[in-house]
Protein backbone atom coordinates (compact mmCIF):
# COMPACT_ATOMS: atom_id res chain seq x y z
CA UNK A 1 0.00 0.00 0.00
CA UNK A 2 1.19 3.29 -0.75
CA UNK A 3 0.46 6.41 1.47
CA UNK A 4 0.24 10.17 0.15
CA UNK A 5 1.33 11.67 3.54
CA UNK A 6 3.43 9.72 6.71
CA UNK A 7 3.02 11.20 10.62
CA UNK A 8 5.40 10.73 13.27
CA UNK A 9 4.11 10.75 16.49
CA UNK A 10 6.75 10.69 19.79
CA UNK A 11 4.48 9.66 22.70
CA UNK A 12 5.54 8.91 26.35
CA UNK A 13 2.93 5.82 25.66
CA UNK A 14 3.66 2.11 24.19
CA UNK A 15 1.23 1.70 21.03
CA UNK A 16 0.05 -1.97 22.60
CA UNK A 17 -0.95 -1.02 26.35
CA UNK A 18 -4.15 -1.83 27.93
CA UNK A 19 -4.93 2.29 28.97
CA UNK A 20 -5.35 4.68 26.30
CA UNK A 21 -3.99 8.26 25.74
CA UNK A 22 -4.86 11.22 23.81
CA UNK A 23 -2.22 10.08 21.36
CA UNK A 24 -3.52 6.56 20.48
CA UNK A 25 -6.43 8.17 19.47
CA UNK A 26 -5.12 10.58 17.18
CA UNK A 27 -2.96 7.77 16.36
CA UNK A 28 -5.93 6.04 15.08
CA UNK A 29 -7.84 8.67 13.60
CA UNK A 30 -4.70 9.56 11.47
CA UNK A 31 -4.74 5.91 9.86
CA UNK A 32 -8.60 6.15 9.32
CA UNK A 33 -7.78 9.70 7.57
CA UNK A 34 -5.03 7.43 5.03
CA UNK A 35 -2.21 8.62 6.82
CA UNK A 36 0.85 5.91 7.34
CA UNK A 37 1.39 6.30 10.87
CA UNK A 38 4.58 5.72 13.07
CA UNK A 39 4.10 5.47 16.60
CA UNK A 40 7.25 6.21 18.78
CA UNK A 41 7.45 5.62 22.49
CA UNK A 42 10.01 8.00 24.68
CA UNK A 43 10.88 8.27 28.19
CA UNK A 44 12.06 4.18 28.13
CA UNK A 45 15.34 3.51 29.41
CA UNK A 46 17.11 0.63 31.79
CA UNK A 47 15.95 3.02 34.44
CA UNK A 48 12.33 1.76 33.25
CA UNK A 49 13.42 -1.81 33.65
CA UNK A 50 14.92 -1.22 36.70
CA UNK A 51 11.90 0.18 37.95
CA UNK A 52 9.12 -0.91 36.34
CA UNK A 53 6.12 1.23 35.96
CA UNK A 54 2.09 0.58 34.01
CA UNK A 55 3.41 0.66 30.65
CA UNK A 56 5.55 -2.44 31.11
CA UNK A 57 2.63 -3.94 33.78
CA UNK A 58 0.33 -3.53 30.99
CA UNK A 59 1.69 -3.18 27.58
CA UNK A 60 4.21 -4.83 24.90
CA UNK A 61 7.12 -3.93 23.82
CA UNK A 62 8.07 -3.91 19.70
CA UNK A 63 10.30 -2.07 17.65
CA UNK A 64 13.66 -1.49 20.09
CA UNK A 65 15.63 1.39 18.56
CA UNK A 66 13.96 0.66 15.16
CA UNK A 67 10.47 0.62 13.43
CA UNK A 68 8.76 -2.38 13.21
CA UNK A 69 6.14 -2.45 10.91
CA UNK A 70 2.59 -3.90 12.18
CA UNK A 71 -0.21 -3.10 9.90
CA UNK A 72 -0.11 -1.55 6.33
CA UNK A 73 -0.82 1.83 7.61
CA UNK A 74 1.15 1.62 11.18
CA UNK A 75 4.84 0.80 12.57
CA UNK A 76 5.56 1.22 16.04
CA UNK A 77 9.09 2.20 17.93
CA UNK A 78 10.64 2.61 21.09
CA UNK A 79 13.91 5.09 21.54
CA UNK A 80 15.17 2.67 24.38
CA UNK A 81 18.16 4.69 25.92
CA UNK A 82 20.64 3.61 29.09
CA UNK A 83 18.79 6.43 31.27
CA UNK A 84 15.81 8.98 30.39
CA UNK A 85 15.13 12.60 32.14
CA UNK A 86 14.34 12.03 36.28
CA UNK A 87 15.32 14.25 38.79
CA UNK A 88 14.44 17.01 40.58
CA UNK A 89 15.32 21.15 41.47
CA UNK A 90 15.21 20.24 45.25
CA UNK A 91 18.25 18.92 46.93
CA UNK A 92 22.10 17.91 45.76
CA UNK A 93 21.10 14.30 44.87
CA UNK A 94 17.92 14.88 42.98
CA UNK A 95 20.26 17.96 40.98
CA UNK A 96 22.62 15.90 40.62
CA UNK A 97 20.86 13.07 39.15
CA UNK A 98 18.82 15.57 36.54
CA UNK A 99 22.69 16.47 35.44
CA UNK A 100 23.55 12.83 34.83
CA UNK A 101 20.00 12.36 33.00
CA UNK A 102 19.73 15.54 31.17
CA UNK A 103 21.87 14.65 27.65
CA UNK A 104 18.68 12.39 26.59
CA UNK A 105 17.97 10.89 24.25
CA UNK A 106 22.36 10.41 23.42
CA UNK A 107 24.06 8.26 22.58
CA UNK A 108 20.20 7.03 20.70
CA UNK A 109 19.74 10.83 18.97
CA UNK A 110 20.53 8.82 15.46
CA UNK A 111 17.73 6.70 16.05
CA UNK A 112 15.44 9.34 16.51
CA UNK A 113 16.70 11.39 13.21
CA UNK A 114 15.62 7.48 11.76
CA UNK A 115 12.50 7.65 13.07
CA UNK A 116 11.55 10.92 12.15
CA UNK A 117 13.44 10.65 8.79
CA UNK A 118 10.53 11.16 6.18
CA UNK A 119 8.13 11.94 7.57
CA UNK A 120 5.02 14.85 6.53
CA UNK A 121 3.74 15.81 10.17
CA UNK A 122 5.09 15.47 13.65
CA UNK A 123 3.57 15.32 16.54
CA UNK A 124 4.91 15.68 19.95
CA UNK A 125 3.63 15.47 23.15
CA UNK A 126 4.61 16.53 26.62
CA UNK A 127 7.08 13.90 27.66
CA UNK A 128 11.34 13.56 27.01
CA UNK A 129 10.04 13.94 23.09
CA UNK A 130 10.37 17.52 23.86
CA UNK A 131 14.50 16.64 24.30
CA UNK A 132 14.38 15.38 20.75
CA UNK A 133 13.27 18.26 18.95
CA UNK A 134 16.67 19.32 17.52
CA UNK A 135 17.52 15.62 16.09
CA UNK A 136 13.61 15.71 14.61
CA UNK A 137 14.11 19.24 12.98
CA UNK A 138 17.46 18.00 11.30
CA UNK A 139 15.61 14.76 10.20
CA UNK A 140 12.69 16.34 8.58
CA UNK A 141 11.28 19.65 7.25
CA UNK A 142 8.14 18.87 8.19
CA UNK A 143 5.53 20.82 10.54
CA UNK A 144 6.21 19.84 14.11
CA UNK A 145 3.56 19.84 16.65
CA UNK A 146 3.49 20.23 20.06
CA UNK A 147 0.70 18.62 21.49
CA UNK A 148 0.45 19.58 24.94
CA UNK A 149 -1.14 16.54 26.62
CA UNK A 150 -0.24 17.37 30.96
CA UNK A 151 1.48 19.97 32.80
CA UNK A 152 4.92 19.19 33.15
CA UNK A 153 5.40 21.74 36.05
CA UNK A 154 2.77 19.36 37.67
CA UNK A 155 3.19 15.73 36.51
CA UNK A 156 6.91 15.83 35.56
CA UNK A 157 8.91 19.03 36.83
CA UNK A 158 12.29 17.30 36.07
CA UNK A 159 13.95 20.87 35.49
CA UNK A 160 16.33 19.32 32.29
CA UNK A 161 12.55 18.58 30.82
CA UNK A 162 10.78 21.67 31.76
CA UNK A 163 13.72 23.40 30.01
CA UNK A 164 13.28 21.26 26.57
CA UNK A 165 9.53 22.14 26.51
CA UNK A 166 10.83 25.83 26.90
CA UNK A 167 12.87 25.14 23.71
CA UNK A 168 10.68 23.35 21.71
CA UNK A 169 7.92 25.50 22.21
CA UNK A 170 9.94 27.99 20.57
CA UNK A 171 10.93 25.92 17.92
CA UNK A 172 7.59 23.69 16.88
CA UNK A 173 5.33 25.06 14.07
CA UNK A 174 2.50 24.95 16.45
CA UNK A 175 1.72 24.37 20.27
CA UNK A 176 -1.73 22.37 20.77
CA UNK A 177 -3.68 23.08 23.86
CA UNK A 178 -7.00 22.21 25.01
CA UNK A 179 -6.90 23.82 28.00
CA UNK A 180 -7.11 27.58 28.02
CA UNK A 181 -6.34 27.70 31.55
CA UNK A 182 -2.95 26.00 30.81
CA UNK A 183 -2.64 28.32 27.63
CA UNK A 184 -2.51 31.18 28.98
CA UNK A 185 1.91 30.21 30.19
CA UNK A 186 2.05 29.73 26.34
CA UNK A 187 1.22 32.82 25.45
CA UNK A 188 3.31 35.05 23.79
CA UNK A 189 6.01 32.08 23.33
CA UNK A 190 5.15 30.25 20.28
CA UNK A 191 2.27 29.76 17.99
CA UNK A 192 -0.84 28.57 20.68
CA UNK A 193 -3.88 27.17 19.06
CA UNK A 194 -6.48 25.72 21.17
CA UNK A 195 -7.44 22.18 20.09
CA UNK A 196 -10.01 20.30 22.69
CA UNK A 197 -9.62 17.30 24.52
CA UNK A 198 -11.33 14.93 21.73
CA UNK A 199 -14.18 11.42 23.11
CA UNK A 200 -15.05 8.38 21.12
CA UNK A 201 -18.52 9.60 21.16
CA UNK A 202 -18.95 6.48 18.76
CA UNK A 203 -18.70 4.25 21.72
CA UNK A 204 -21.11 5.75 23.53
CA UNK A 205 -23.90 6.42 21.37
CA UNK A 206 -23.58 2.92 20.65
CA UNK A 207 -24.13 1.77 24.29
CA UNK A 208 -27.80 0.92 24.72
CA UNK A 209 -27.60 -1.80 27.71
CA UNK A 210 -28.32 -0.36 31.53
CA UNK A 211 -25.70 -2.46 33.71
CA UNK A 212 -27.06 -1.04 37.07
CA UNK A 213 -29.59 -2.98 39.05
CA UNK A 214 -32.94 -0.65 39.32
CA UNK A 215 -32.89 -0.16 42.58
CA UNK A 216 -33.58 3.22 43.30
CA UNK A 217 -30.03 4.27 44.38
CA UNK A 218 -28.29 7.23 42.95
CA UNK A 219 -24.96 5.58 41.10
CA UNK A 220 -21.63 6.98 41.09
CA UNK A 221 -18.92 6.46 38.89
CA UNK A 222 -15.63 7.41 38.97
CA UNK A 223 -13.51 6.89 35.84
CA UNK A 224 -10.45 6.38 36.18
CA UNK A 225 -7.68 6.68 39.00
CA UNK A 226 -4.97 8.99 38.57
CA UNK A 227 -4.15 11.60 41.31
CA UNK A 228 -7.27 10.10 43.17
CA UNK A 229 -8.35 11.64 46.21
CA UNK A 230 -8.72 8.90 48.45
CA UNK A 231 -10.53 11.21 51.82
CA UNK A 232 -12.70 12.78 49.43
CA UNK A 233 -13.97 9.47 48.25
CA UNK A 234 -14.27 7.67 51.45
CA UNK A 235 -15.98 11.19 53.22
CA UNK A 236 -18.48 10.66 50.17
CA UNK A 237 -19.46 7.14 50.37
CA UNK A 238 -19.30 7.06 53.98
CA UNK A 239 -21.35 9.83 54.34
CA UNK A 240 -23.95 8.90 51.54
CA UNK A 241 -24.75 5.48 52.28
CA UNK A 242 -28.04 5.71 49.82
CA UNK A 243 -25.40 6.16 47.23
CA UNK A 244 -23.29 3.57 45.22
CA UNK A 245 -20.23 4.29 44.19
CA UNK A 246 -18.08 2.34 41.59
CA UNK A 247 -14.69 3.35 40.54
CA UNK A 248 -12.79 2.01 37.81
CA UNK A 249 -9.38 1.81 37.46
CA UNK A 250 -5.95 0.28 39.28
CA UNK A 251 -6.49 0.97 42.76
CA UNK A 252 -3.48 1.50 45.27
CA UNK A 253 -5.58 1.50 48.60
CA UNK A 254 -9.06 0.57 48.90
CA UNK A 255 -11.63 1.44 51.34
CA UNK A 256 -14.29 -1.10 52.78
CA UNK A 257 -17.24 0.49 52.36
CA UNK A 258 -20.66 -1.47 51.33
CA UNK A 259 -21.65 0.96 49.01
CA UNK A 260 -18.20 1.29 47.14
CA UNK A 261 -17.20 -1.11 44.57
CA UNK A 262 -13.88 -1.01 42.98
CA UNK A 263 -13.92 -2.55 39.30
CA UNK A 264 -9.97 -2.23 38.78
CA UNK A 265 -8.65 -1.92 34.96
CA UNK A 266 -11.30 -2.65 32.20
CA UNK A 267 -11.35 -2.48 28.76
CA UNK A 268 -12.63 0.85 27.61
CA UNK A 269 -16.02 -0.62 25.85
CA UNK A 270 -16.90 -2.35 29.48
CA UNK A 271 -16.23 0.70 30.91
CA UNK A 272 -18.85 2.91 28.89
CA UNK A 273 -22.00 2.11 29.62
CA UNK A 274 -20.88 2.45 33.39
CA UNK A 275 -20.32 5.90 32.66
CA UNK A 276 -23.19 6.54 30.32
CA UNK A 277 -25.87 5.28 32.36
CA UNK A 278 -24.55 6.28 35.95
CA UNK A 279 -26.24 9.46 37.48
CA UNK A 280 -23.54 11.40 38.48
CA UNK A 281 -19.26 11.66 37.54
CA UNK A 282 -17.70 12.45 40.18
CA UNK A 283 -13.80 13.34 39.72
CA UNK A 284 -11.74 13.35 42.98
CA UNK A 285 -8.86 15.00 42.07
CA UNK A 286 -6.24 15.74 44.44
CA UNK A 287 -5.71 19.14 45.24
CA UNK A 288 -2.17 20.65 44.29
CA UNK A 289 -1.18 23.57 42.36
CA UNK A 290 -1.38 24.25 38.98
CA UNK A 291 -4.18 21.10 38.47
CA UNK A 292 -6.65 23.67 37.04
CA UNK A 293 -6.30 22.43 33.32
CA UNK A 294 -8.20 19.56 34.55
CA UNK A 295 -11.19 21.34 34.15
CA UNK A 296 -10.96 21.92 30.49
CA UNK A 297 -7.96 18.34 29.75
CA UNK A 298 -9.48 15.43 31.93
CA UNK A 299 -10.93 12.62 29.80
CA UNK A 300 -13.22 11.33 32.22
CA UNK A 301 -14.82 15.11 33.02
CA UNK A 302 -15.20 14.47 29.58
CA UNK A 303 -17.31 11.09 29.38
CA UNK A 304 -19.37 12.56 32.01
CA UNK A 305 -20.51 15.53 30.00
CA UNK A 306 -21.02 13.57 27.04
CA UNK A 307 -23.16 11.12 29.18
CA UNK A 308 -25.21 13.98 30.55
CA UNK A 309 -24.34 13.80 33.52
CA UNK A 310 -23.78 16.70 36.63
CA UNK A 311 -19.74 16.16 38.12
CA UNK A 312 -18.98 16.18 41.24
CA UNK A 313 -15.37 18.10 41.40
CA UNK A 314 -13.15 20.07 43.80
CA UNK A 315 -14.01 23.46 43.37
CA UNK A 316 -11.07 24.95 42.18
CA UNK A 317 -12.35 23.08 39.00
CA UNK A 318 -15.74 24.97 38.59
CA UNK A 319 -16.61 27.91 37.62
CA UNK A 320 -19.88 29.84 36.43
CA UNK A 321 -18.85 29.17 33.20
CA UNK A 322 -19.33 25.22 33.70
CA UNK A 323 -22.72 25.26 35.84
CA UNK A 324 -22.66 21.63 36.13
CA UNK A 325 -19.52 21.18 37.35
CA UNK A 326 -20.71 20.82 41.08
CA UNK A 327 -17.45 22.03 43.66
CA UNK A 328 -16.60 21.42 46.61
CA UNK A 329 -13.67 21.92 49.46
CA UNK A 330 -11.65 19.29 49.91
CA UNK A 331 -10.80 20.23 53.33
CA UNK A 332 -15.23 20.46 54.28
CA UNK A 333 -16.99 17.41 54.67
CA UNK A 334 -20.08 19.03 54.74
CA UNK A 335 -19.07 20.60 51.32
CA UNK A 336 -18.26 17.38 49.61
CA UNK A 337 -21.86 16.07 50.50
CA UNK A 338 -23.67 19.53 49.89
CA UNK A 339 -21.97 19.17 46.13
CA UNK A 340 -23.46 15.29 45.68
CA UNK A 341 -26.96 16.71 46.56
CA UNK A 342 -26.87 19.49 44.27
CA UNK A 343 -25.56 17.35 41.52
CA UNK A 344 -28.64 15.33 42.44
CA UNK A 345 -31.12 17.85 42.12
CA UNK A 346 -29.31 19.68 38.85
CA UNK A 347 -31.34 19.41 35.44
CA UNK A 348 -29.23 16.84 33.49
CA UNK A 349 -30.10 18.50 29.89
CA UNK A 350 -28.15 21.66 30.85
CA UNK A 351 -25.40 19.89 30.57
CA UNK A 352 -23.33 20.85 27.17
CA UNK A 353 -23.26 17.14 25.74
CA UNK A 354 -23.04 18.78 22.26
CA UNK A 355 -19.54 20.67 22.77
CA UNK A 356 -17.89 17.37 22.79
CA UNK A 357 -15.76 16.30 19.88
CA UNK A 358 -14.34 13.17 18.31
CA UNK A 359 -11.21 12.70 18.14
CA UNK A 360 -11.22 12.58 14.13
CA UNK A 361 -12.11 16.31 14.40
CA UNK A 362 -8.89 16.98 16.82
CA UNK A 363 -6.27 14.56 14.14
CA UNK A 364 -7.70 17.10 11.52
CA UNK A 365 -7.50 20.07 13.26
CA UNK A 366 -3.18 18.68 13.93
CA UNK A 367 -3.02 17.30 10.59
CA UNK A 368 -3.71 20.72 9.26
CA UNK A 369 -1.04 22.61 10.60
CA UNK A 370 1.76 24.00 8.30
CA UNK A 371 5.47 24.33 8.56
CA UNK A 372 5.98 28.06 9.61
CA UNK A 373 8.10 30.06 7.39
CA UNK A 374 12.01 30.54 8.64
CA UNK A 375 13.35 33.24 7.96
Amino acid sequence: MTFARCVSIFSYHLYFQRRRGGMHWVCDSLRKAGWDVRFITCDYSLLTLLKGDKRTAYGEVKGINRLERVTADLSVGVVFTPFHPVGRDRNIPLKLIDKLTSTYPQPKGGVVRKFAHGSDLVIVESCGALMMVDDIRRATDAPIVYRVSDNMRVVRPVPSLLAAEARAVGKADAVSLASEHLARSFLGRGRVQFDPMGLDKARFDAATKNPYPDDGRPKVVISGSSSLDHAALETAARSLTDFTFIQFGAADRKIDLPNLEYRGEVPFDDLVPYVKFADIGFAPYLVRPGFEYQAEHSNRLLQYVYSGLPSVVPMELASPQRPHYLGYDSRNDASIVAAFHEARAFDRALVPRDEVIDWDQVAARLAAVERQLVY
